[in-house]
């Protein structure tokens, strides 16, 4: 009780305080009304923000552009045009046998893998008896994979930033580390070895009736034997090196090369465009990009070595497999498996095979390089599209010609008529770039560049 008692008189006191502090009269240290801070001008309404300033209400994604406007850089001048700021960013990739360049120049890149460069062989009969196609020969096929050396080729002209390729996956990828201990296994046993790949081809070559002439170079009916190699002239410009190295290896076992230089645009009516049993080409430097960094590339076998290939053309439909490949890729591509055990079990399999058959010799996995201008792009992202900023607000997707732009760009709202430059890969092969011209209050996008 005497507690309670207590507590009670604490409360009176201090409600006693409270009350007799409010009654106090005001000291004259307390601060004056006049000192208080007073509007000394009203504000001008053009200091107020703009309501025609703010971001337009959209739903609509894409890029927010003005205009573009295409020249014509070639790869070779693409890292003295960035430097020189003729350009702001080449969308295509260089070859990495060009990355220390542009770290010389100063300027921001970014790398991607992926790419699949190789040889494309002509496995069909021709109409002509009179002329003979070693490459209708799966066995002569597989030896090519002996008369090439990747990784010389690689450092030569890739520089060694690029990975040497023999299988139609991609390399140190998801797959391939999946099959790790097959991929590793049919590495060893294809490795580079001339005296090999002669002696096959020689063997092959005797049984379907050719003949090495006193000049050591092959005749069949009497004739000069001779391959036509279709060489690519363009792109990153290391094709044309790598189909010189196959042809001097091919001329070192008594083949004579006719080599034609070709553009996409002048190669690929012949490749893809004639039937392959015309015999117009016999080699052909091929390249392909994916479409993205899959997981799962158990089509591949389907669509690089069977005539039922979804790219449903020459020299897929000429190519007569081996049944057990066949049923194989077609059980792959239409996922015919009970579980990733037997699916694995058969992707093994079918990468033996693929090399037995190798209507695709594989020479490299290109490691692209892509350069920008620091100053005027800023960050890159790779692998995505192309962001900027349009009335302070983040917006998704500039553009994005064909399948690769990667670029991050401004890092701060836009002003109006600032203008940004890159190059495009469109097409058939050609390059081209493009400068943008960015505006604050009128922004129009322009698709299908």
């Amino acid at each position: 009780m005497n507690l309670k008692r207590l507590y009670a008189l604490l409360s009176v006191l201090v409600i006693l305080s409270m009350a007799l502090a409010a009654c106090a009269p005001a000291t004259e240290e307390g601060p004056a009304a006049t000192e208080e801070p007073a509007m000394t001008e009203e504000p001008s309404a053009t200091e107020e923000p703009a309501a025609t300033e703010e971001a337009p209400s959209t739903d609509r994604r894409g890029g927010w552009l003005d205009e573009i406007v295409f020249s014509v850089v070639s790869s070779d001048s693409a890292v003295s045009q960035l430097q020189a700021g003729a350009i702001d960013f080449y969308s295509f990739n260089l070859s990495s046998n060009t990355l220390q360049e542009i770290k010389d120049a100063g300027l921001n890149y970014t790398q991607s893998y992926g790419g699949n460069y190789g040889i494309s062989l002509n496995p069909a009969m021709f109409e002509d008896e009179n002329v003979l196609n070693p490459f209708s020969n799966r066995k002569i096929r597989e030896a090519m994979n002996w008369l090439i050396d990747r990784n010389y080729i690689n450092q030569e002209i890739y520089g060694g930033g690029s990975l040497p390729k023999l299988l139609p996956i991609t390399t140190q990828l998801v797959e391939y580390t999946n099959l790790i201990a097959t991929a590793r296994a049919l590495e060893t046993k294809y490795a580079y070895n001339l005296d090999k790949a002669k002696e096959i081809i020689t063997a092959e070559m005797e049984g379907m009736g050719a003949t090495l002439g006193d000049d050591g170079k092959w005749q069949f009916n009497g004739s000069p034997l001779t391959l036509t190699f279709i060489i690519r002239s363009d792109g990153d410009g290391t094709r044309q090196p790598m189909g010189d190295y196959v042809s001097n290896q091919l001329e070192a076992i008594g083949f004579t090369v006719d080599r034609q230089y070709k553009t996409s645009s002048e190669a690929f009516p012949i490749w893809l465009g004639t039937d392959a049993k015309a015999g117009q080409w016999h080699l052909y430097t091929a390249g392909y990009l994916p479409s993205g960094l899959t997981r799962d590339e158990r089509a591949n076998i389907q669509q690089y070595y069977l005539p039922t290939s979804v790219q449903a053309g020459e020299p897929f439909i000429s190519n007569v497999a081996d049944p057990e490949l066949q049923e194989l890729g077609d059980a792959l591509a239409q996922g015919n498996f009970a579980s990733k055990q037997e699916r694995d079990e058969m992707m093994a399999r079918a990468l033996e095979l693929a090399l037995q058959d190798s209507l695709f010799v594989w020479v490299v996995g290109p490691v692209g390089v892509r350069p920008v201008q620091q100053q005027r792009v800023g960050h890159l992202r790779p692998g995505g599209w192309v962001r900027s900023r349009v009335h302070g607000k983040l917006q998704p997707a500039l553009c994005r010609p064909g399948r690769r732009h990667h670029a991050r760009r401004h890092q701060r709202p836009l002003h109006p008529a600032v203008e940004y430059h890159c190059g495009f890969q469109l097409g058939l092969g050609f390059q081209h770039h493009a400068r943008h011209q960015h505006g604050r209050d009128q922004c129009k996008r322009r698709s299908g560049v």
